[in-house]
């Protein structure tokens, strides 16, 4: 299951509220703030893997700046430094 609308960014909608979900299913959810989505929440209670979507977004943005710059960025340093803008970004 992926979900790839903006339902959730409010920590509050779940943009399939009556869906349910199995241990042997995974769900990605796009969103990558709030951190925990109600879909998240309530995937990884029955078992199922559930993924957010910062990985995604590091990644969009780490080969942005290889084409721009020919250079190698550091996953680790950029993962750090999106948790901490989203860590400081107004609610």
């Amino acid at each position: 299951v992926v979900n790839a609308t903006p339902a959730g960014m409010d920590g509050r909608s779940d943009p399939v509220p009556g869906a349910s979900f199995r241990p042997d299913q995974v769900v990605v959810d796009l969103i990558y703030s709030p951190p925990t989505t109600p879909l998240m929440a309530r995937a990884r209670a029955t078992g199922a893997e559930v993924w957010g979507g910062l990985g995604m977004l590091v990644r969009q943005a780490a080969a942005s700046f290889s084409i721009w710059t020919g250079r190698e960025p550091s996953l680790e340093t950029m993962s750090a430094a999106a948790v901490r803008a989203i860590g400081s970004a107004p609610r």
